[in-house]
C-alpha cells in the first residue's frame, strides 16, 4: 500500500487517538492531491511497520467551493477535548 499513488505520499502529521495511530495519506489519482485517506498504523517499531487498509471514505476530499473543488489535500487535526478535534484543510482549484 506505501507504494501506492493512492496513498504513498503525506497528507499531513501522524496523529494519536486514544493510543491508536493514524497517518494521512494524499491521493494521486486522477491527478495530485486529489483527496486524503487517513490510515491506522497498527504496528511501528525500529524495524517494522504495518498498516491497515483505509477507510471506504477518505476524510477530505473535492468540495462545491472555489477553494477545494478540484481537491484537497492537507489534514492538520489537534485534539481540543476528550473526544473532540479540530482540523485545519486546504484545497485547491485548477483555473481555467
Amino acid at each position: 500500500m506505501n507504494n501506492s499513488p493512492h496513498y504513498a505520499r503525506p497528507g499531513g502529521q501522524v496523529i494519536n487517538n486514544n493510543g491508536e495511530l493514524y497517518r494521512y495519506a494524499q491521493d494521486e489519482t486522477p491527478n495530485y492531491g486529489t483527496k486524503v485517506w487517513a490510515i491506522r498504523i497498527t504496528e511501528l517499531t525500529a524495524v517494522t511497520y504495518k498498516e491497515d487498509a483505509p477507510e471506504k471514505e477518505p476524510v477530505v476530499q473535492p468540495g462545491n467551493e472555489l477553494w477545494n473543488k478540484d481537491g484537497m489535500h492537507t489534514v492538520d487535526a489537534h485534539q481540543t477535548g476528550t473526544n473532540d478535534w479540530i482540523a485545519l484543510v486546504d484545497g485547491f482549484s485548477i483555473k481555467q
